[in-house]
Order: structure tokens, then C-alpha cells, then sequence
């Protein structure tokens, strides 16, 4: 019950179905992780045991062969000589720890510790009938040792017959016994090998372990993601829809944000005053300083006041605005952040447009003179907004005639690089405006976001990238659509 509270979502919320499942790919995981090393460790005792039981019985064989071909040499009789062979072959580089030639008379000779194998005389005999080895494994006083009795075929010297073949029925038998360990050298690549599994398993179960002690940070970060989704989705929902036509105007703009959620944002809206009875159209851009769920929710907090304000009555109300919406701000984020702003209002009567540039990137206004197209920047206003507690900001306006073109943007569109440090920059936005002043503002939205995009030809954007294309003197309609 412990280890399911420590599982517990956090907030102290019940574990739903799939994370029962997750918990249960994790213990899967463990218990497979525990067995691979059971199964390794076991793989490797058996298997080591097998082959250093083999190789002992190799070098047995040798030994066995050796003295055979000695006696063969000086006969069974001289039983001193036997005695020093089997002396020389226990200080040979093999270490037995005993052997013992036997007659059918008894003991011939032994050399090494008095011990022997209790090996039935049945299973001597069966196992020199059908030509099967006969030894075992027993522990020692010197540790585990491999024990084997072999059928000696000598010849007695005594009784020589002619034409006699040179080995005859077994009537010896010798039993020799060596340390287990000394076949440690073919053991090498079975350690490896289970160093290899073990290691493997080692880091299965690691990584499950912290799987499992990393799932309520990562349930925490999945939480966060899903928050800043829905931030994402509440922030395009705000935003407005791509093209629209108001009266006397039309609009195209874009948001890319470099993250999930960004800190800039545009909107576009009608307007009545009540005083003058004045309608037009409203545009405001902002640049929250910063990325993120911070400056989106700045961002939210200015777009809140931007629409609610009545700061398209006059100059004077459009320039309070902008300085309450200043101090609330220095007061809000206590200097650490801060945003540039372009917000506007179109008087549809009198074609004119008021503005305040709150140290924002200066929008580009394309008007035709004398066959020309120029392109005029929109400075006026004052510096950033939530900074300096005390900064004082002026309205600015611009005469403006059907087919002139307007475009505000972020500096996420004039700083956008590819792989060097070169920038797009505002001589290149200007260029657009200028071959395709003609155009709808629709079609330069497109050509301009084409244009970037094909100048960081792939690269990640660094900043938000936000611009509002206005064209004057479009077809009147009185309701945006």
C-alpha cells in the first residue's frame, strides 16, 4: 500500500487504469531484470563447473597416458620405480593431490593425500565395459577436487608371450584426483560473457528503478505540458482569424510562436467612440520580453487591457492609456519584464491613423508618390512599457489613402537568421512592400512569411515571429469576417 501511495498522482489524486499498467510494465521490467541475472549467474556456474570439470579430466588423461607409456617402459615388477614416477608426476606443473595404481591384489603404489573415491567396483566395471568415463567431483581438505580411475593396459614383463599384442585385458587400475581450479584459465570468456548479461540485466534494472522513482516528476511534467497546451489553444483562440475585411480596410497577420506558447500577439477589432460617435478599426502588436508561459501571461494581461480600454476616444485617452497600462505593468512584474507595443486606431471617416509606438520595431506604411513607392516608418511614441514607472508617451499620426499598405511586425521578423549571423532586416521587408505594393494583404502575408522562411531555410526560430498586414481602401463591409 506504500509503494502505491508513493505512486499516487500528485495533488494525492487515485492512479487511473493506464497508470496501473505503467506500474505494471515496471515491475515486469524489474522481475525480467532479476531473472536475467539469476539465470546468468546460474548459467555460469553450471557451465564453468562443466568445462573445469572437462579440462581437469584432460589434463588427467595426460597424466594417465604419461605413466601408462613409463610403465610400459620399466614393467610392473620394479614397484620403487613406480613409486618415483608417481612421485615425479605429483610435483609436475598439473598438482595432483593423490594417486593410487591398483591390482586386483590390492594397492601397487600412491603418492599425494591418503584419500580416495568411493567408486562401487559395479561402476568400475560398467563404466570400463561400455568404454564410459568413470569419475566424480568430491570435495578435499585443498577445495574441490575431479576424480577419475582409469584401466592401465601394461603389459607383465614377467610373462611374455610371442605375438602377444601389446595391450591386453585391464588388470590395473590407476585413480588420480586434482583441484577443481586448476582449470581456471578456460574460464575467461565465460566471465566476460557474464559480466556482459549481468551488466546488461544491472542496467535494465536501473533504468526501471528510475523510471519508477522519476513518475511523479514526470506525471508533474506531463501535467505542465497539458497546461501549456491549453494555454497554446487559449492564446490562438484569442488571436484573430487570419484575413478579415472591416470597413474601409483589409487585414491579414500571422503568429508563429519559437515555442509552445510565445509573448506576442496582435488583434484587430472595431470601434464606436460614444463622445464623437466615430467608428474604425483597432490594431495593437505587442513583444512580451522573454519566452514562454511567463510572457504569454503578460502578454494575456496586455491584450486584456488593450481591449477593454476606451483609448480610442482621443489623443489624450490614447496616451493615459498607454502610461496606466505602463506603471501597471512596472508594478505587476516589478521591472523584470517588459513589452514593446504598436497600438493604433483607424478613423474610417476621416482616413486617418493614430498611433502610439511604445518602443516597438517602427511599422513600414507603403504609399505611392509621383509613380514611387515609399516607405515611411512609424516612430512615434516612446520607449518600452513596464520599465520606467515615470515615461511619458506622445501620439502620432499618418495620413493614409486607398491602396496604401501598412505593416506591423515583431522583431522576431527582422532578426531572423539561418546558420550565420546574418539577419533578414527591415531593408528586406521593405523590398517586398515595395514590389508588391499592388498586392492584396493576403498575398503579401504570404509572400513575406515565404520569404523568411526560405532565409532561415530551416532553421529553428529564435523569436516570435508576428506581423499584421493593413491595406486601406478595401472593399467596406461592416462586420469583420
Amino acid at each position: 500500500m506504500s509503494l502505491l501511495r508513493h505512486f499516487q498522482r500528485p495533488g494525492g489524486k487515485k492512479l487511473r487504469r493506464g497508470q496501473y499498467w505503467f506500474l505494471a510494465w515496471l515491475a515486469l521490467g524489474a522481475g525480467l531484470s532479476a531473472l536475467l541475472i539469476f539465470d546468468s549467474i546460474s548459467t555460469y556456474l553450471f557451465v564453468s563447473k562443466k568445462l573445469a570439470v572437462e579440462q581437469s579430466r584432460r589434463e588427467m588423461n595426460r597424466i594417465a597416458a604419461t605413466l601408462e607409456h613409463e610403465m610400459q617402459r620399466v614393467g610392473m615388477e620394479d614397484r620403487g620405480m613406480i613409486v618415483l614416477l608417481l612421485e615425479r608426476l605429483l610435483n609436475g606443473p598439473d598438482k595432483p593431490l593423490w594417486m593410487e595404481l591398483r591390482t586386483q591384489d590390492g594397492v601397487l603404489a600412491s603418492a599425494g593425500l591418503s584419500l580416495r573415491a568411493s567408486f562401487a567396483e559395479r561402476e568400475i566395471r560398467r563404466g570400463f565395459q561400455n568404454r564410459e568415463p568413470v569419475f566424480t567431483t568430491l570435495p578435499t581438505p585443498e577445495g574441490e577436487a575431479v576424480a577419475e580411475i582409469f584401466a592401465m593396459h601394461v603389459r607383465p614383463s614377467h610373462r611374455p608371450r610371442a605375438g602377444a599384442p601389446n595391450r591386453g585385458p585391464p588388470i590395473l587400475t590407476f585413480e588420480i584426483a586434482i583441484p577443481l581450479e586448476e582449470a581456471d584459465t578456460v574460464l575467461t570468456p565465460i566471465r566476460r560473457n557474464l559480466a556482459i548479461e549481468c551488466s546488461a540485466a544491472i542496467a535494465l534494472l536501473i533504468s526501471v528503478l528510475i523510471a519508477a522513482l522519476r513518475r511523479p516528476a514526470y506525471l508533474r511534467a506531463r501535467q505542465v505540458e497539458q497546461q501549456v497546451e491549453l494555454a497554446r489553444r487559449v492564446q490562438q483562440t484569442l488571436l484573430p482569424s487570419g484575413d478579415a475585411v472591416f470597413s474601409g480596410l483589409e487585414l491579414a497577420g500571422e503568429c508563429v510562436p519559437a515555442g509552445e506558447v510565445g509573448g506576442d500577439f496582435y488583434d484587430t477589432f472595431p470601434y464606436e467612440t460614444l463622445a464623437t460617435e466615430r467608428r474604425g478599426v483597432a490594431l495593437v502588436l505587442a513583444d512580451v520580453s522573454g519566452k514562454g508561459l511567463p510572457a504569454a501571461l503578460l502578454a494575456a494581461l496586455i491584450h486584456g487591457a488593450v481591449r477593454l480600454g476606451d483609448w480610442t476616444e482621443s489623443a489624450a485617452r490614447h496616451e493615459g492609456a498607454t502610461g496606466q497600462l505602463n506603471r501597471l505593468l512596472f508594478e505587476r512584474a516589478s521591472g523584470e519584464r517588459y513589452a514593446t507595443m504598436f497600438w493604433c486606431y483607424f478613423d474610417s471617416a476621416g482616413r486617418g491613423l493614430r498611433y502610439i509606438n511604445a518602443g516597438h520595431c517602427p511599422p513600414l506604411l507603403a504609399r505611392t508618390r509621383g509613380g514611387e513607392v515609399e516607405v515611411e516608418r512609424l516612430t512615434v511614441g516612446g520607449p518600452v512599457v513596464g520599465l520606467l514607472p515615470a515615461a511619458q508617451f506622445e501620439q502620432g499620426s499618418a495620413a493614409v489613402a486607398p491602396g496604401d499598405v501598412l505593416v506591423v511586425f515583431s522583431d522576431g521578423i527582422v532578426e531572423a537568421s539561418g546558420e550565420g549571423e546574418e539577419e533578414f532586416g527591415e531593408a528586406r521587408l521593405a523590398e517586398i512592400l515595395r514590389r508588391n505594393h499592388a498586392a492584396g494583404a493576403e498575398e503579401i502575408r504570404r509572400l513575406i512569411l515565404s520569404a523568411v522562411r526560405t532565409f532561415v531555410d530551416g532553421t529553428p526560430l529564435r523569436d516570435d515571429l508576428t506581423f499584421v498586414v493593413v491595406r486601406f481602401g478595401a472593399a467596406a463591409a461592416t462586420e469583420p469576417r
